[in-house]
């Protein structure tokens, strides 16, 4: 596949479907967290058949979420309301996860638009509940960012 063609692939992958193999991956780690999760990766992108330049924003979801992995999780949990981090199945924690990690650093998309998306993802991957667990947590987490976001204008 020469550079042109990969560009058209590139192009025709939207970040709908790298958010999609981003989670994938991360539920793949966290089902399997002795794997290294470039393996996992690299299985994705196998099983798309796609070639890794189609998925540049999906690693980058990947590889930062598993980055901070234990600040993501600090901030899920303290949003949770009710809730721990195990007893979220492990397909809306991976959502969730990826969403938060979007949400701290993802400084080229609307918070809303992360949400929606994750919530979106939900549906299609996550059980009855996963849903409203999604919306409700990146939601707090939101105005949590929001306000800090105001805090540090302020000052």
């Amino acid at each position: 596949m020469g550079e042109e063609e990969d560009r058209d692939v590139a192009r025709a992958v939207g970040r709908r479907e790298n958010r999609a193999a981003a989670v994938q991956c991360l539920y793949a780690y966290d089902i399997s967290p002795l794997v290294p999760w470039e393996e996992h990766w690299t299985g994705q992108l196998e099983m798309l058949e796609l070639p890794k330049k189609s998925l540049s924003y999906g690693r980058w979801l990947v590889e930062g979420t598993i980055a901070n992995l234990f600040k993501i999780n600090e901030l899920l949990a303290k949003f949770l309301a009710n809730w721990s981090l195990d007893r979220v199945e492990k397909v809306s924690l991976a959502i969730l996860r990826m969403a938060a990690y979007e949400l701290l650093y993802g400084k080229d998309v609307p918070y809303p638009v992360i949400i929606n998306e994750a919530v979106e993802l939900s549906k299609l991957y996550g059980g009855p509940d996963s849903k409203r667990i999604v919306n409700g947590v990146l939601d707090r987490i939101r105005r949590h960012l929001e306000e800090q976001k105001k805090l540090s204008e302020v000052q």
